[in-house]
């Protein structure tokens, strides 16, 4: 995503912070977590393995679940 919209002036881009995981081109871990506790916004980019019908969000990564 900071690839596509770094250069965009039209948009407000706030990054978490994290562990780094380069494989998966994601922040993870605590830092995060606490980070998105503070963020509202109008729109998120926020990645999961699935949505249960129900509305539950799920993931297979331990490390992401959270």
């Amino acid at each position: 995503m900071l690839d596509e919209l770094r250069d965009d002036d039209a948009v407000r881009l706030v990054m978490l912070g994290g562990v780094l995981r380069r494989n998966y081109q994601s922040l993870v871990g605590s830092l995060t977590e606490q980070a998105l506790r503070q963020v509202s916004a109008d729109l998120l980019f926020l990645s999961c393995t699935g949505v249960r019908p129900n509305g539950h969000v799920v993931d297979n990564m331990a490390v992401e679940a959270p």
